[in-house]
């Protein structure tokens, strides 16, 4: 098995053992159902080019909270999600009886539609957990009509909202070349922008979001479950102690399809 397939292997299992523990983050804050948002608003669609939008992809929808976020911006479009992790995508159909999802790599999501089918993918907060990026937004480009559009969330990691020093934050080492994404958005499509977006995250969230197992072993990389709490008490501590902020950075990155020369 290579370093790929061990990667995403690792990642299944992680999110398979933390379903419970995302349903609960969505369900108290709404997380990753605000960020698909945030991430559509950036986008900058015109009403008009909104409703010429039919055909959705959510490329790693998890429990399906994108999914569904994504239905309700584009009403009458066709939504499908699709991710890694079994049991995630088994929360999602229980929870989203009337949306439709697929368990599948999102590296090779060619394997599953036919070209030119979407006009939207998305990529709520999963490209940077694949290690091929440029295999699979390769892929997507096969997958969008003319003019269709791709965007996605990166995650970068943490600061200090006042950029104080943080001793205990985590330095996100193992996040997978997210300095060369916009070169392969780039190189694969038109009309590329990117924008950088910072969230607060307040004790209670941050708890929250680095409690779960597959977002905390994002955070502090190459630890034991044990090991990664009693990071994440120490960096609490800390923050309760020196009365800091912490605010996660994103670039939210889209482009468009490339028109074909005749």
């Amino acid at each position: 098995m290579d370093f790929n397939d061990k990667f995403k292997k690792a990642v299944r299992e992680n999110f398979n053992r933390s379903t419970r523990d995302y349903l609960l983050l969505e369900e108290e804050y709404g997380f990753f159902d605000s960020l698909t948002a945030s991430l559509i608003s950036a986008v900058g669609l015109s009403d008009q080019r909104k409703e010429s939008i039919t055909s959705i992809l959510d490329i790693g929808c998890g429990t399906g909270s994108s999914t569904r976020r994504l239905n309700e911006l584009f009403p009458g479009a066709y939504v499908v999600g699709l991710d890694l992790s079994e049991k995630m995508v088994a929360a999602a159909e229980k929870n989203h009886p009337d949306l439709d999802f697929i368990c599948g790599d999102g590296e090779n999501i060619d394997s599953y539609f036919p070209p030119n089918l979407f006009n939207l993918i998305i990529y709520p907060a999963s490209l940077f957990l694949m290690p091929d990026q440029a295999k699979t937004l390769a892929a997507a480009e096969k997958l969008l009509k003319e003019n269709g559009i791709v965007a996605a969330s990166i995650l970068l990691g943490l600061k200090e909202k006042t950029n104080r020093e943080v001793e205990n934050l985590p330095i996100f080492r193992g996040i997978l070349k997210n300095v060369s994404v916009e070169d392969i958005f780039e190189a694969l499509f038109d009309g590329v922008e990117s924008k950088a977006v910072t969230i607060e995250l307040d004790q209670h969230l941050l708890s929250a979001i680095y409690r779960i197992e597959a977002l905390s072993a994002g955070a502090f990389q190459g630890k034991t479950k044990e090991e990664r709490n009693q990071e994440l008490k120490r960096l609490l501590a800390e923050v309760e102690r020196e009365n800091l902020t912490l605010m996660q950075e994103w670039r939210f990155i889209f482009g468009h399809k490339r028109k074909t020369s005749n």
